[in-house]
């Protein structure tokens, strides 16, 4: 009798939930749409002609506002011709959009491991075929008739501002490494009566001071990889004896960014980005040896006992 009524009861319960769960559509529309007879499942951006809209579509999980604001583009672009289905009372809007589009903004700021931006278009990038339920969509911008060129343009300068977007990332790195360098040559120099560790080649100023920090990557530049070199006038000389440590370079980087940069670490712990002309002049003030930037070593291998 016990095992009787609890059947009855889960016949009950599961008559109940297929009352209330809603029916996937069960009519041939459907079997339209994922056939491609209803409309084709894949195009080609070359495919579009004057007759089809460049939309900007933005729904409640799309990160498209993070992306333009930090100028990765409009990653919620859609291409359709204004067609709708309906299916189950609710209407989708067929909308094509590269199959290809989902982008990991912090990942690539980041460098992660497979993050990456979408290919950039071209006329043979392949578009796939979406279903917009109309009703869950928040808004819709950017509403213009298709221009090829004008989509293969956008999409070519988005490159440009991630590269720069990146670039900047890592010089804010670099000046945090040189920095953490720097404070760990001023614990040395107090623990060896205000003298500089010997600095004649970035290896023997990494030796020194490693035991300090003990950190791999703080010598090398996060871009290039190369280690920062350092002011050999300075090797084992006295804090003390050095009359203007603000403006004395302690180490700097090997190679300038692509505008002509280059972060400079000077002896007093502070870190400047200097411009291509004031890293000329720092070179011909006799704080550093003029040829400094050809000094250039090999990657700095790991210190002694690591």
């Amino acid at each position: 009798m016990a095992l009787s009524l609890r059947f009855r009861m889960a016949c009950t319960v599961a008559i109940l939930l297929a009352a209330t769960l809603p029916a996937f559509p069960q009519d041939t529309a459907w079997q339209g749409v994922f056939s491609g007879k209803q409309f084709p499942l894949s195009l080609h951006l070359k495919d579009l002609d004057a007759t089809w809209t460049h939309v900007l579509v933005n729904d409640p999980a799309d990160i498209a506002e993070l992306a333009r604001a930090i100028g990765l583009g409009n990653p919620g672009i859609y291409y359709t011709q204004g067609q709708t289905f309906n299916a189950g009372g609710q209407v989708f809007l067929a909308a094509y959009r590269p199959s290809e589009q989902t982008t990991d903004v912090l990942g690539i700021l980041q460098g992660a491991p497979g993050s990456h931006l979408p290919p950039q278009l071209t006329a043979d990038t392949s578009l796939a075929l979406c279903l917009l339920n109309v009703a869950t969509m928040r808004t819709l911008n950017d509403i213009r008739p298709f221009n090829l060129q004008q989509e293969l343009d956008s999409s070519g300068s988005v490159k440009t501002v991630l590269d720069h977007a990146r670039d900047s990332a890592l010089k804010t790195e670099s000046e945090s490494n040189l920095k953490q360098a720097g404070l760990a040559t001023l614990m040395y120099s107090q623990d060896y009566d205000e003298k500089m560790p010997p600095t004649t080649s970035p290896k023997e100023w990494k030796a020194a001071v490693y035991p300090y920090i003990k950190s791999e990557s703080v010598f090398l530049s996060p871009k290039t990889k190369e280690p920062y070199l350092v002011n050999p006038y300075l090797s084992k000389k006295s804090i003390t004896n050095v009359a203007a440590p603000a403006d004395t370079p302690l180490a700097w980087e090997a190679s300038p960014w692509e505008d002509g940069s280059r972060c400079v670490l000077y002896l007093d712990g502070h870190v400047k980005s200097l411009t291509a002309s004031a890293w000329d002049a720092l070179r011909k003030s006799g704080h550093m040896p003029a040829d400094a930037a050809g000094a250039r070593e090999a990657p700095v291998p790991p210190a002694a006992g690591n």
